[in-house]
């Protein structure tokens, strides 16, 4: 496990090298005008990050580093192993997981603020209405790629670099 330091804020976050990229194990904090705390609560900062919207992705991340793609979290399935399900994938990135990169489950906007401790959307940087998810509701834990009309909702952040 690295560590990097955002030149911008000053901001520490842990990576890891997972195959050929470097991810964040952390939401991004950046404080962009944009970004906004879940219940615009400043105190949930270190554990959940801020939301951003899609139209900041390619503005966001710091410099060297970008927001996760599509293809940067299909390749997540393949590395575990799981050349064609996202079965298994959930116990392997949440807080705790094996894979060290601890996805919280910090809710989303979508004009309020939904489903704190169960749900996390993450913003792919290449396709607006896709989203990475990680959930637990009803007995079902899953992590996947959704798509729907995400084009004006807050999302939280991982950024990658290549190795």
């Amino acid at each position: 496990m690295n560590l990097f330091v955002d030149k911008r804020d000053n901001e520490k976050y842990r990576v890891k090298q997972i195959d050929n990229l470097y991810w964040f194990c952390e939401n991004l904090r950046y404080r962009h005008p944009n970004g906004v705390y879940y219940m615009n609560d400043q105190r949930l900062h270190n554990k959940y990050g801020l939301l951003y919207p899609y139209y900041d992705s390619e503005i966001i991340a710091p410099e060297g580093w970008r927001v996760a793609t599509y293809e940067d979290y299909v390749n997540l399935v393949t590395y575990t192993g799981n050349y064609t399900t996202w079965d298994g994938l959930f116990e392997k990135v949440i807080e705790g997981g094996i894979l060290s990169l601890d996805f919280p489950f910090g809710g989303y906007y979508d004009g309020s603020f939904e489903w704190f401790n169960v749900v996390s959307y993450f913003r792919i940087s290449d396709k607006i209405n896709y989203a990475f998810q990680i959930s637990r509701y009803n007995n079902l834990n899953q992590a996947l790629i959704s798509s729907s009309n995400y084009s004006g909702n807050l999302f939280y952040v991982r950024c990658v670099k290549e190795v």
